[in-house]
């Protein structure tokens, strides 16, 4: 398993791998409220969530610098 981090457009991104599946996580902290999602869930609705379903939405061209980059590390 091997995991990768870096922050993209002031979004912070995980990569987790272990050869079998990868799982990519993108975090937002705008003033102590924390938004996450999947890149495969920020991909399909341009959002993120916290931890009270209210949504923050993430730009599409964000979203794919850090498909970019995640393809680049295994994903």
């Amino acid at each position: 398993m091997s995991k990768a981090t870096t922050i993209i457009s002031g979004y912070l991104i995980e990569l987790d791998t272990d050869g079998d599946s990868t799982d990519c996580y993108i975090s937002y902290n705008d003033h102590g409220t924390f938004y996450t999602a999947s890149l495969a869930a920020a991909d399909a609705t341009g959002m993120l969530e916290d931890r009270n379903g209210r949504e923050r939405r993430i730009p599409a061209s964000t979203i794919d610098r850090i498909t970019d980059w995640a393809v680049a590390y295994g994903y």
